[in-house]
């Protein structure tokens, strides 16, 4: 009982003599004080509030089916097909984050004056969805700049992904072209063989021969027919381009702190900026003060 009253004196004495050091130092402490705070409420003032910046794409793909008439067409267009993106969303997010850098470089040079102070842009795609999300912090006053760069960055993206799907579309008429011009000499192929087993053929097997080469061809035609009626299909039917789903905007609130919380903090900070001079100003008197007492004795 008497250590825990003895220890609580003893704080007691401590805050005690703190408060005295405070006050015998007054004038250092007013002086940190308000040299702090001016300087942090100026920087607080003059600050330019930031706003985020963003735009969500939506990646582009086509229809595809992957059987026509028991042939495997893989890449053929349809309008009832499933869909498949022009590229997986991955992969989207690692040509942005070469492509974004780019752009800031073409900003800077176009508009040296402007003096980009746009942070870090990011870029994010939420769990199981082919939508990317662009977003960047910039003040206000370049509001018409950071979205006209978002814009190119769509811009960039959506000509990446055009040039690929038409690629894709050529590729897929190229196979089809193929695939009908193979169907075409099976078939002149059979009706040939056909005309040779009319002619030639005993007429114990010629009956049952014909039966079988009339269902291969009766099959072959309606591959052929259907891959033919692909060919006729617009390929920009079944495509979805890159696009910007959510176009390019501003927050309507800046982020991050406001003038009163920043105030605040300053007020705060310049008080421990304060005390930290006042026990300064004490360890430099009381050293000083040691070192005259030496020198006497």
């Amino acid at each position: 009982m008497e250590a825990e009253l003895s220890r609580d004196q003893g704080e007691e004495i401590d805050l005690i003599e703190a408060a005295l050091i405070v006050k015998r130092h007054y004038k250092v402490f007013l002086a940190a004080f308000l040299a702090t705070f001016i300087a942090g409420t100026v920087l607080a003032v003059l600050r330019q509030p930031y706003y985020d910046y963003s735009v969500a794409i939506e990646i582009g793909g086509n229809s595809l089916t992957t059987e026509s008439g028991g042939i495997r067409t893989e890449g053929a267009f349809s309008t009832e097909g499933a869909f498949k993106l022009v590229a997986k969303p991955e992969d989207v997010e690692s040509v942005l984050q070469n492509l974004i850098p780019t752009v800031l470089v073409e900003y800077a040079a176009k508009y040296p004056e402007a003096g980009l102070d746009a942070t870090k842009i990011q870029v994010t795609i939420p769990n199981e969805s082919q939508i990317v999300l662009v977003n960047m912090r910039g003040t206000l006053a370049k509001s018409d700049l950071y979205i006209s760069m978002l814009n190119d960055i769509v811009t960039k993206l959506a000509s990446i992904h055009g040039a690929l799907l038409k690629q894709r579309a050529d590729l897929t008429r190229s196979v089809l072209t193929d695939e009908v011009r193979r169907l075409e000499s099976d078939i002149g192929k059979l009706e040939e063989s056909r005309k040779q087993v009319m002619i030639r053929g005993s007429d114990a097997g010629k009956a049952l021969t014909l039966l079988l080469m009339d269902g291969q061809i009766a099959t072959q035609n309606q591959q052929l027919f259907t891959l033919q009626e692909q060919l006729q299909i617009d390929l920009n039917t079944g495509i979805k381009y890159t696009h910007a789903v959510i176009p390019p905007q501003r927050s309507p609130l800046p982020v991050g702190l406001d003038l009163s919380a920043r105030l605040a903090i300053t007020f705060i900070f310049s008080i421990l900026i304060g005390l930290i001079a006042v026990f300064c100003a004490h360890f430099i008197a009381f050293v000083g003060k040691r070192n005259r007492s030496r020198s006497e004795a």
